[in-house]
């Protein structure tokens, strides 16, 4: 999920996390940093670069393990079948992780992605360089639409969109 302000995506990772939380995807162990809590099945991104962990500002994965007592995140990182790093309480604490589901348009340039919903706020314009960088490179044509399905949108804030092949 993509969105043009940091507070829509803030808003966009809180409703996602619920809506996870609800189905039983997230695990019952949590660390609390920054107003946000981590558990296990979370999507994550580090927001700084640390070179003793071996991780760069915008690097991605999910959370594998918690340890409450010692405010630790083990995260398997995205593109690595086989490297976890340990992001421990400094890093964690000094707010250098996020919740990983939306992400700003400009965070997002370069991923590569299946599929992206864009979020347009209606009170802004998502200029159409923004909405350009959202779109994936494969997607010459893209389709963006308002999915009025009912199950598809719930949860999902008015105005997100999405776009297809």
């Amino acid at each position: 999920m993509l969105a043009g302000r940091r507070s829509d995506v803030d808003a966009l990772n809180r409703a996602a996390r619920q809506l996870l939380r609800a189905a039983d995807r997230l695990g019952p162990d949590t660390v609390h940093a920054t107003g946000r809590a981590y558990a296990v099945g979370d999507r994550i991104v580090c927001l700084r670069n640390d070179r003793r962990l071996e991780v760069t500002n915008g690097t991605r994965g999910q959370v594998t393990a918690v340890d409450a007592s010692t405010e630790t995140l083990t995260v398997q990182v995205d593109g690595s079948a086989a490297r976890q790093v340990s992001l421990p309480a400094r890093y964690v604490r000094g707010g250098h992780v996020a919740h990983g589901y939306a992400f700003t348009v400009h965070k997002a340039q370069g991923a590569t992605v299946d599929r992206v919903w864009v979020y347009v706020d209606p009170r802004t314009r998502l200029r159409a360089v923004a909405l350009h960088r959202a779109v994936p490179p494969p997607c010459h044509r893209p389709a963006l639409h308002l999915d009025h399905h009912p199950r598809a949108a719930r949860g999902r804030p008015r105005g997100a969109y999405r776009a297809t092949r």
